[in-house]
């Protein structure tokens, strides 16, 4: 494995260089996350700086991995998820902050909001221009087939690290994790990490390494990204990765075995979204295949997929990740709040690609399985409590279960979204979620933008 990396690496680098100066200059209002981390088998610590222009007294970072804790207020698992996240039992995991420092000089800071989820830093000291937050940190990854989660052999690492807050009406969003969904909510910034990990691991990543450091007991991997809404990673002892290349993307499928049927979907998938959509933001789609207890998980540039799902499970979830990339990478939504556009377009965008691409029975099966689901779940819900709750704009925290939340944020969007074709065409529909995603590229949209746009 770590023969094709290197191998594929000489390529990567070049690609990446290409990617950097000529097609996407970093953009100079970015924030930027410098991150050097090392994984020992059972944490992951070191240092993060986030450089950044404020006017701000203060700056204010999720703190996701706290959600994993004992005694968290907001747990990462629901009642549903719960035997799928943690077979073996629980294992908590939490992040420790050892020390701040602004520009090189302590700095005050404190750990506030519902559930010891967010950093507040002082910035009283800062100075004009550009600032450097930097924070030491150590994450104790637990165990369990979460998206941040040691399964045997395999480890995710997912918002390991202090996420810098997103900006609402001029003020930091705190995201109040919730078992429903994905509570997350981040602009696009600019990365540069290094990772070290165990030598016996190969690593999946939201992007290609442009540098690769051996050594008998530990390798570092070290990526260099514009534009992204997080960074992501998997770790597995036995990975094999199937190459391919689509019109818009490098393409590395992570898995058991070789793969050169995933790799095919990805790649017309890739290419039908970046066709009817817009080009593909990024410049590589890593897919990682792991113990998951959802269906899959997505980030900028990968996702992971369940190892556990069937083909015809797999399929449909590989699509609708690919699809995020779209609709949450390229165009970000306020997760916490709007769980339904990102969600929706996702499934949407799923149903369009099987419906014109050889498997009009999945579209058609996809949709009727969605109705079905629905009025299940209205009739249910009016027969015990006299009424149901069908609101589809509304925090994470105001679902009552994971199936209403699937119902709202994913049949209901998905019947929605069919409807509105059903009512202009498929060419009109396709057409106005072009110009939705091209004029919202790289920002953070709401229903209000989606609805300017498609009337």
């Amino acid at each position: 494995m770590k023969k094709i990396i290197s191998v594929l690496l000489s390529l990567a680098a070049v690609l990446s260089l290409l990617s950097f100066t000529s097609c996407k200059d970093i953009a100079s209002d970015l924030g930027r996350y410098d991150i050097s981390v090392k994984f020992d088998g059972e944490t992951i610590g070191g240092k993060l700086n986030y450089s950044f222009e404020s006017a701000s007294d203060e700056i204010k970072f999720n703190l996701y991995t706290n959600a994993y804790r004992e005694g968290a207020k907001y747990f990462v698992s629901s009642a549903e998820n719960f035997a799928r996240a943690y077979p073996e039992g629980v294992f908590y995991g939490k992040i420790d902050i050892i020390s701040v420092s602004l520009n090189g000089k302590n700095a005050d800071y404190e750990l506030i909001g519902e559930d010891l989820n967010v950093l507040s830093v002082s910035l009283k000291d800062k100075r004009d221009g550009e600032n450097t937050v930097e924070i030491e940190f150590i994450t104790t990854v637990p165990k369990g087939n979460n998206r941040l989660g040691i399964s045997k052999e395999t480890v995710r690492l997912a918002d390991f690290f202090p996420v810098v807050c997103a900006l609402k009406d001029g003020e930091y969003y705190e995201c109040v994790y919730s078992p429903y969904g994905d509570p997350y909510f981040a602009e696009v910034n600019d990365y540069n990490i290094s990772l070290t990990v165990p030598s016996k691991f190969s690593v999946a990543a939201s992007a290609y390494p442009t540098a690769l450091e051996n050594s008998e007991e530990f390798t570092t991997y070290k990526y260099s990204v514009s534009s992204f809404r997080d960074f992501a990673f998997a770790l597995d002892e036995d990975y094999f990765v199937t190459t391919g290349k689509s019109d818009f993307a490098e393409i590395y499928y992570y898995s058991d075995k070789e793969d050169n049927d995933g790799v095919e979907l990805v790649k017309r998938t890739i290419d039908y979204f970046s066709e009817i959509f817009g080009a593909y933001p990024y410049k590589t789609f890593t897919v990682a295949e792991t113990p998951l207890f959802a269906a899959g998980m997505e980030y900028s540039g990968m996702c992971y997929i369940s190892d556990s799902l069937s083909s015809e499970e797999k399929k449909v979830a590989l699509v609708h990740e690919i699809a995020h990339e779209w609709w949450h990478g390229g165009v970000g939504f306020n997760e916490v709040e709007e769980a339904y556009l990102d969600e929706g377009l996702a499934q949407y965008s799923t149903y369009l690609f099987l419906k014109n691409n050889g498997e009009e029975d999945s579209a058609k099966s996809m949709l009727e399985n969605a109705k079905a689901a629905y009025k299940s779940f209205f009739d249910i819900k009016t027969l015990l409590s006299g009424e149901a709750d069908t609101t589809m704009k509304r925090p994470l925290k105001d679902f009552k279960s994971e199936y209403e939340y699937i119902n709202i944020a994913y049949n209901k969007s998905l019947i929605m979204f069919t409807e509105y074709e059903k009512a202009v065409g498929e060419k009109r529909a396709i057409k106005g979620l072009k110009t939705f995603y091209n004029k919202n590229l790289n920002s953070v949209a709401t229903s209000n933008e989606l609805i300017e746009v498609l009337g």
